[in-house]
């Protein structure tokens, strides 16, 4: 009666728990997030996981690429797939550069600067568009995953106690 009463904006699936991250989108997957009777997105995510079209790691690539990272503006959040900002830049730069959108909403720059040199780097890109926004320090402290020690930075894992209850809830409908 709630949900009908006041629904409520759904997004499922939603995140799978990462030691690494925290949080990472489902690889090979369609996430639908909508709200009854008002609105409804489509986020592709491919075999990396990441949104938008998969473009292998390779030695050498035919184009420039651009990597992207962010949180749920760079995303894509309440658009549907082709109407994100990366996909729009694809469409505009295709002759010349590959966008490669590795956002995920609700990462911070701690989760944003390791997804870079554990996986963004491999793409050799020409340009990284770094995305971020205020609620970003919040999500450094939620998953504090890179430190700088010794003018470096330093990996581990997430010592959030809400990402190890996600873990179980991860592929819930809860």
């Amino acid at each position: 009666m709630v949900r009908f009463l006041r629904p409520q904006a759904s997004l499922y699936p939603r995140w799978q728990y990462s030691a690494k991250y925290g949080k990472v989108l489902y690889k090979n997957t369609k996430m639908v997030h909508y709200m009854p009777g008002k609105w409804k997105f489509i986020y592709s995510i491919n075999s990396y996981g990441y949104r938008g079209p998969l473009i292998p790691i390779s030695n050498k690539y035919i184009k420039n690429n651009i990597v992207i990272l962010g949180d749920s503006y760079a995303f894509g959040t309440g658009v549907n797939d082709g109407e994100e900002f990366s996909a729009i830049m694809q469409n505009r730069l295709r002759d010349k550069y590959d966008v490669i959108n590795l956002s995920c909403g609700g990462y911070g720059l701690t989760q944003e600067i390791r997804r870079y040199y554990e996986f963004g780097q491999l793409y050799f890109p020409k340009f990284v568009i770094l995305q971020f926004c205020s609620n970003d320090l919040d999500d450094n402290l939620m998953n504090c995953v890179t430190n700088v020690e010794n003018a470096r930075f330093v990996f581990t894992n997430t010592t959030n106690i809400a990402s190890h209850i996600n873990k179980y809830l991860s592929y819930s409908l809860i």
